[in-house]
């Protein structure tokens, strides 16, 4: 005997794998988005301008496709400027540190003791004494949210949400003894 539909209605329904899986993905879609979308308080573009050696000036943004190349000259010294590209006024401190040429992917990188200069909040003025760098490397040169700077570029990233990271390869003539 075929059941009535009072019968159909009091067994137990299962829900469909679509009904199941729908909110679960808008969810993890939101979360995506969430996350990869720029919000307010992140920190802004950055560019850093080379100032000495006059010979090497240039004015570079976060980006790991291009990677300046400078020679410091007899004088072995470095004098940078890292500046917002649009307004901000939040401070901000900088690190740099130093990567041996012949280093293997993922050597631990050298601090260096640099003179940091606070121009504005938001603006620094770093110099750095070469005297102590090898003949060739890199200098990776961090800028970020005073607080929120990481304490080692570990990786191969050009930016996170309140830090961002310039590569400067160098060369520089070995120091003759007096």
């Amino acid at each position: 005997m075929p059941s009535s539909n009072a019968e159909q209605n009091l067994e137990p329904r299962r829900a469909s794998l679509k009904i199941l899986l729908f909110p679960a993905l808008v969810a993890a879609l939101a979360l995506v988005v969430w996350w990869t979308t720029p919000s307010l308080g992140a920190l802004p573009a950055y560019e850093l301008e080379i100032v000495t050696p006059p010979s090497a000036r240039q004015v570079l943004v976060a980006d790991r496709e291009h990677v300046a190349r400078i020679d410091l000259g007899a004088s072995r010294e470095l004098s940078v400027l890292l500046r917002p590209r649009g307004t901000s006024t939040a401070p901000v401190d900088a690190r740099v540190f130093l990567q041996a040429p012949a280093a293997a992917p993922g050597a631990p990188l050298t601090p260096l003791a640099v003179l940091t200069e606070r121009v504005t909040p938001a603006v620094l003025r770093i110099a750095l004494d070469g005297s102590a760098l090898p003949e060739a490397g890199r200098l990776l040169v961090l800028v970020g949210r005073s607080g929120l700077l990481p304490d080692s570029p570990a990786g191969k990233a050009s930016h996170g949400r309140d830090w961002q990271r310039f590569d400067l390869d160098f060369s520089s003539p070995a120091q003759r003894p007096r």
